[in-house]
């Protein structure tokens, strides 16, 4: 039991390294305080619904655990500083005790390629107020 949490923290960084460096990716919540199996990043650009449609062959969840039930923006990624529209590109990915490395490449590897396709068919938002 003590040496879960740290073997899954590991895995949670990887698949964060796996995704870090595409642009327009951000951590939601503290880099380093945070539960060892959850990872919560801001894909600017990116309709979270389409994001979960296109990784159909991964678990994963659009926007923050308490606001699951709701199509409205998740008020705790607000409460972080997220605009409506960001709120609404997050993904959650959550890893546990039978999570594999392999599963974690593969999960980073299919994040960036859906990500990327995705902006690349669908035009940037307008700025606005």
């Amino acid at each position: 039991m003590d040496a879960e949490p740290p073997r899954i923290a590991a895995l949670r960084e990887l698949l964060w390294s796996g995704l870090r460096d595409l642009p327009g990716t951000e951590l939601n919540g503290h880099a380093e305080r945070r539960v060892c199996g959850i990872l919560s990043v801001t894909f600017d650009g990116v309709e979270g619904e389409s994001l979960l449609f296109a990784l159909a062959d991964l678990a994963v969840a659009s926007g923050s655990a308490c606001a699951t039930t709701s199509a409205e923006p998740s008020y705790v990624l607000r409460a972080l500083g997220r605009s409506d529209r960001l709120a609404q590109s997050t993904l959650r990915m959550s890893l546990g005790r039978f999570t594999t490395r392999e599963e974690v490449e593969f999960a980073a590897r299919r994040v960036c390629e859906e990500v990327t396709r995705l902006r690349d068919i669908v035009p940037p938002p307008v700025a606005g107020p």
